[in-house]
């Protein structure tokens, strides 16, 4: 009986020193397999990391391209479509601006070219007009005032996302004006004009002394420019960079079970 007992211990001893090298292996397969995928985890990520810097300096290239060919561009909305050819608008679009616009000496060699924009429908199309300096384009514009109360108007020519912020902003802007502030869009940009201060002070010491410190003082400028910020960013219409894994894939694997080393 003591050797059957002997026999049996050392079989139990046998199997539990086996199970003790099988969890062994088993863990150091896991932590080989996670240390690989930990590695290739990474790779993908510094690879995806570089491309969305490629694809945000695009574009940035893309919008200063699209904002510099529409540098010199008008929209005149409103303007029948009789035209016969190219010339026939073109001269059409020379009497708005001179007549109607005032400016009197713009000719052919002012525009680049136009052309209207869209399908042709029901609707009357608008005429985009790319003007060959910025000085005539500037002048229109000064100058569009003139056409209220006509069936002309004109718009510059903005990317379509630039469209969609001054829409955003178009809120923030009333909100402004109701609250008696001046204020008006440039291109993306609300720009606020800060008001004057016109209390007077009647005392005539006082007087006196805010003018003698007026001639040594510096002028403060009297415009603003300032960004509104968006309370909720229109995510349909932006591409936004993936948000980065700040953790290691470590922490998405299975750690190998601990397991009782009794027996």
């Amino acid at each position: 009986m003591e050797e059957v007992a002997a026999v049996l211990k050392q079989i139990k001893q046998d199997l539990s020193e086996q199970k003790q090298e099988m969890r062994e292996m088993r863990d150091s397969i896991i932590q080989s397999l996670n240390e690989n995928i930990n590695e290739k985890f990474q790779k993908m990520d510094l690879r995806q990391t570089q491309l969305e810097q490629k694809v945000e300096s695009q574009e940035k290239n893309i919008t200063f391209l699209e904002k510099k060919i529409r540098m010199k561009n008008l929209i005149i909305f409103g303007v029948p479509e009789t035209e016969k050819s190219y010339n026939d608008l073109e001269s059409i679009v020379l009497q708005i601006i001179n007549g109607k616009v005032k400016i009197g000496n713009c000719s052919s060699s002012d525009l680049e070219n136009v052309h209207r924009v869209g399908k042709k429908g029901d609707k009357v199309r608008p005429i985009l007009t790319t003007f060959s300096t910025m000085g005539m384009k500037i002048a229109v514009l000064k100058n569009k005032k003139l056409l209220d109360g006509t069936d002309y108007y004109i718009k510059e020519d903005f990317p379509k996302k630039v469209l969609e912020k001054r829409k955003e902003l178009q809120d923030q802007l009333e909100k402004l004006k109701t609250q008696g502030k001046r204020a008006f869009l440039k291109y993306d940009t609300i720009v606020i004009i800060p008001e004057k201060n016109n209390q007077q002070n009647n005392n005539p010491q006082e007087r006196r002394e805010r003018k003698r410190n007026k001639s040594s003082s510096p002028k403060v400028p009297s415009v603003t420019i300032c960004r509104e910020t968006q309370s909720t960013p229109d995510t349909n219409n932006t591409i936004q960079p993936a948000k980065k894994n700040k953790y290691d894939i470590k922490r998405f694997l299975q750690e190998p079970p601990k397991t009782n080393t009794e027996y």
